[in-house]
């Protein structure tokens, strides 16, 4: 059996229209991007598309544009027209802000759902059903994208919108449509963004660095050395030397200071581990959140990523910033939620489910109680 090539086409913009006009209205394209880093969320992004590929799903030609013709050709309309397909769909739409008006088809949800652990990059599926593919460029990897050739980068762009075809063809079927409704509105929502609200923000910041003062205030009184609390290493060795006695640890035999450790210190009635787990919490609370936070925000607005298919247990988890982590509970963690609104300002509304799994559960094998 031959394997499946492909041919890519750079057109004017007449017969680009042309071809996507004569196609019709329900023929679905596999789309792909080339872009020049990953940081793609949301207007004035810090990195952008250089390279669209278009390729009828089953067919065997790929049309490439560049960014600039895609602006300059006004394709936006056009493509928000059009039925698309690929393989993480969401990172090229937000590599081109675009808003497609039909459902698309994402070849890494039913992937995703039919194994969570599994491998899902294109790569390795091509490498496993033996369909050719072209070694990513490593001027690409590095966000140097303006350094490859248009030959080269053509050719790879033209070789991965044949891959996601043939992955269409052979998982698109398993799309659900529950699926697509929640990608899409997980995409809607990271284009929205969230407003952060420096003034807040900043008295929050305030208000850690004052209570992290407190503490180590404290604990120099307890004859602990500055700087001690932030190495694992020497917390262990001090509460050791103090008459605490620590399990060890398999790798490195020192003593272990991990949470289950020091809560059952802190159960048992230990005030200065009290103080250090509360000085633990309070500094990440600052390094991952009160500070970085300003940075992460473009024109007053964070657009973190929320990965859908990234998780084993089918849970959702995001990233830059990871919002997920802000804690609900204590003072600090709800302070820092309410630096948080809506683009308009008009204000977020929370929900959650208590226990789902279990209520799944309870809901599948009919139990009522």
């Amino acid at each position: 059996m031959s394997k499946p090539t492909v041919v890519w086409h750079r057109l004017n913009e007449a017969n680009l229209r042309s071809v996507i006009e004569r196609a019709g209205p329900d023929t679905r394209w596999v789309m792909d991007t080339e872009t020049d880093g990953l940081e793609v969320r949301g207007p004035n992004s810090p990195c952008t598309a250089w390279w669209i590929g278009l390729m009828p799903v089953g067919g065997g030609h790929c049309f490439i544009v560049s960014m600039d013709e895609y602006i300059e050709w006004g394709l936006e309309a056009v493509f928000e027209q059009m039925l698309f397909a690929g393989h993480n769909l969401r990172f090229d739409f937000h590599a081109l802000d675009l808003l497609p008006c039909k459902p698309w088809l994402d070849t890494l949800l039913p992937l995703y759902y039919q194994n969570t652990s599994s491998r899902k990059s294109m790569d390795h599926i091509a490498l496993v059903y033996g369909w050719p593919n072209i070694k990513t460029p490593a001027l690409i990897k590095q966000g140097r994208i303006a350094e490859v050739p248009e030959h080269e980068v053509c050719a790879y762009l033209a070789n991965d919108c044949m891959v996601s075809s043939l992955m269409v063809q052979k998982f698109g079927s398993k799309q659900r449509e529950e699926d697509y409704l929640t990608e899409a509105a997980v995409y809607r929502m990271e284009r929205r963004g969230l407003r952060l609200i420096p003034n807040r923000l900043a008295e929050v910041e305030r208000e850690v660095d004052r209570e992290l003062i407190g503490l180590e205030t404290w604990l120099m009184g307890a004859e602990m050395t500055r700087g001690i609390w932030t190495s694992p290493m020497q917390v262990g060795n001090w509460l050791v030397k103090h008459g605490r006695v620590l399990p060890k640890t398999k790798k490195t035999q020192r003593p272990s200071t991990n949470k289950v450790t020091m809560q059952r210190l802190v159960d048992n009635g230990d005030e200065v581990v009290a103080m250090l787990l509360k000085h633990r919490a309070t500094l990440k609370l600052k390094t991952s959140f009160t500070s970085p936070l300003a940075r992460f925000a473009r024109d007053g607005i964070l657009y973190p990523e929320t990965r859908t298919v990234s998780t084993v247990t089918g849970r959702f988890s995001m990233a830059g910033p990871n919002l997920q982590q802000i804690p609900k509970r204590g003072p600090v963690g709800k302070a820092i939620r309410r630096c948080l609104t809506s683009p308009d300002s008009s204000g977020i509304t929370a929900c959650d489910y208590g226990q789902v799994e279990l209520r799944v559960a309870a809901a599948m094998s009919k139990e009522p109680i």
